[in-house]
């Protein structure tokens, strides 16, 4: 009356067992990726944005205030970011308090500075080696600790 159910041989279980871990993994690289992924586009577009304002002289308060939360929107993922990236852009927020638009609007080498900044861990964060060690990072934070 029901299904016939047939043991599996061991080398079809570890087959299955296999396929399962691999898609599992997959997965979770998918999941990570897509994680970081808005954070670090927002980032990009918010730098793009600031420097095409410093060049046409139209920056304004909410313009800063775009790049800052950008900012701290790709600081709330820094636990998937590389240490080392981490810290360059840390260093980017006190930046922030010394630039106003009147500063931007002027080309001021203090503006163009953070501009340049910003723009160089932008590119780092769009490198594939920062996606792959972002995945590292992340596979280590879930190892429990001993």
């Amino acid at each position: 009356r029901g299904i016939a159910r047939r043991q599996a041989k061991p080398e079809e279980a570890e087959g299955w067992l296999t396929e399962a871990q691999e898609e599992t993994r997959r997965m979770i690289t998918q999941a990570v990726t897509n994680m970081l992924e808005e954070p670090v586009q927002e980032f990009a577009l918010a730098v793009e944005n600031i420097e095409k304002l410093m060049h046409s002289g139209t920056a304004r308060a909410g313009s800063i205030d775009i790049i800052r939360r950008a900012y701290d929107k790709l600081m709330g993922f820094r636990f998937m970011l590389p240490t080392e990236l981490v810290q360059r852009v840390s260093k980017l927020s006190s930046e922030f308090n010394n630039i106003t638009p009147t500063i931007i609007n002027a080309q001021e080498s203090t503006a163009k500075n953070m501009v340049k900044m910003l723009r160089n861990v932008s590119n780092e964060l769009n490198t594939e080696s920062t996606s792959f060690a972002s995945l590292g990072q992340f596979a280590r934070r879930l190892k429990p600790t001993q």
